[in-house]
C-alpha cells in the first residue's frame, strides 16, 4: 500500500541480512514503507536489513540509505569476484552497524 520494494532475503541463512531494493514510494510515505520493509525481513529472520532507493526521503534517510547502499554494492562485488579482504570488509560494516544501534 506504499509502494514497491524488492526484498533479497537469501542472505538470512548465510549472513542474517536481508536487503530491501526500493523501486517506488507513495508521496510522503517513504519512511513508513521501509519500516514496514524492515518488519518483513525482521520477520524472516533478518538480523539486519540494508535498505537502497531512488525516491524522495528525508535528506538524513537518503544519505543513510546512499552509504548502505554503497556497502551493499562493494559487498557484492567482493563476494562475485572472490575478493580476500571481504571478510575484512563485512567485519568492518558489522561493527560500524552495531555501534550505530548502541548510540
Amino acid at each position: 500500500r506504499y509502494g514497491a520494494a524488492s526484498l533479497i532475503l537469501r542472505e538470512i541463512p548465510f549472513s542474517g541480512c536481508a536487503y530491501v531494493l526500493v523501486q517506488a514510494a507513495a508521496e510522503g510515505q517513504a519512511a513508513a514503507f521501509l519500516d514496514e520493509c524492515r518488519a518483513f525481513c525482521r520477520a524472516a529472520g533478518a538480523a539486519q536489513s540494508l535498505a537502497s532507493a531512488d525516491v524522495p526521503l528525508p535528506l538524513a534517510l537518503k544519505l543513510c540509505v546512499q552509504i548502505l547502499g554503497g556497502m551493499l554494492a562493494y559487498i557484492v562485488f567482493c563476494k562475485l569476484f572472490k575478493v580476500k579482504m571481504f571478510n575484512y570488509a563485512l567485519d568492518m560494516l558489522k561493527d560500524m552497524l552495531s555501534k550505530k544501534k548502541a548510540a
